[in-house]
């Protein structure tokens, strides 16, 4: 018999440093979870214990009023061992993001071209919404993430790659595209250009991604070649959210991956290539409830708070 007990331990210190002229400004936050699992074996002998521990560090550097630099690392060890903390840790650190991201402002818009290792807003996460139009996050408390400062993506999409977001001054409107070289859920190398829009009002919050991705190979007919294309998979997402926290309000994210338009198994899906959620907000004075079914892979689930459950 396994009893499994976790506390968790959720915060986020902001540290803001303001300066004048020109000098460089630094924001950052940290935050985790740790808990305590028991073992309890039905036949006798020791009891045994993991400590499971997650946890991320972000830090943003505004280098000039031109150029913004971020970096956002996460930790995830299951089985954290404190009395050897430099020895035996299982522990995984992950780059969640490293970019640079260079702004220029016009009468009419703002334009934002960076380059960047690891994710750059990925979609389903409030990171793009946030950072483009300063509301608050939208996401669903159950995709609150201990690993990750935006919350859980819908679709991943990590590598290194370049992108170009355009938000206009006169209209709640940011769109924009990004080229990367990643891999999908297969393991294979991919090119990927992914086309975004977003758009956010008082009663209609909208975060839209489609992209197109081609895995490449080194090998035609057991022959060794240079680079070779010859099937291309679609991806997409949606984050949307139909009225406010102060309404009652409807909720919706829905991502597909690696659906195959093009070369061998074309048309032909596995089960797992769609992840969804799906939640009503009803909200009085003196009552607020959220009704939620949703659909994510294993993955996603192990690295949030409320819905992991490794028993």
């Amino acid at each position: 018999m396994k009893k499994l007990h976790k506390i968790f331990l959720f915060s986020a210190i902001f540290a803001a440093f303001s300066t004048v002229h020109a000098a460089p400004s630094f924001s950052g936050a940290i935050g985790g979870s740790v808990g305590f699992d028991l073992d309890f074996p039905l036949s006798g002998g020791s009891v045994g214990h993991k400590v499971p521990l997650s946890g991320f560090a972000a830090v943003q550097a505004n280098l000039t009023n031109w150029c913004v630099a971020r970096g956002e690392i996460a930790i995830d060890a299951s089985n954290f061992e404190f009395d050897d903390i430099f020895g035996s840790a299982q522990a995984a650190i992950k780059l969640n993001e490293l970019s640079v991201v260079l702004i220029h402002r016009t009468v009419t818009a703002s334009s934002f071209f960076s380059g960047f290792l690891g994710s750059s807003d990925q979609i389903g996460s409030d990171s793009f919404l946030m950072r483009q139009f300063g509301i608050e996050p939208i996401s669903s408390r159950l995709s609150r993430s201990a690993t990750n400062l935006a919350g859980l993506p819908i679709l991943r999409s990590k590598g290194a790659g370049i992108s170009y977001i355009v938000n206009f001054d006169k209209a709640p409107v940011a769109t924009g595209a990004y080229f990367y070289y990643g891999k999908n859920s297969t393991s294979d190398k991919t090119l990927n250009i992914d086309a975004r829009v977003a758009y956010a009002s008082n009663l209609v919050t909208l975060d839209f991604l489609a992209g197109i991705s081609a895995p490449f190979q080194d090998k035609y007919n057991n022959e060794d070649v240079v680079f070779m294309i010859n099937t291309l998979k679609m991806h997409g997402g949606i984050n949307f959210l139909a009225g406010s926290k102060y309404t009652h309000s409807l909720f919706m994210q829905v991502g597909i991956k690696d659906i195959t338009v093009k070369g061998s198994g074309a048309g032909e899906t596995t089960g797992d290539e769609l992840s969804f959620l799906l939640e009503p907000r009803i909200n009085f004075k003196k009552f607020r409830m959220n009704l939620t079914v949703f659909a994510y892979d294993s993955e996603s689930v192990r690295e949030t708070i409320y819905l992991s459950n490794e028993m």
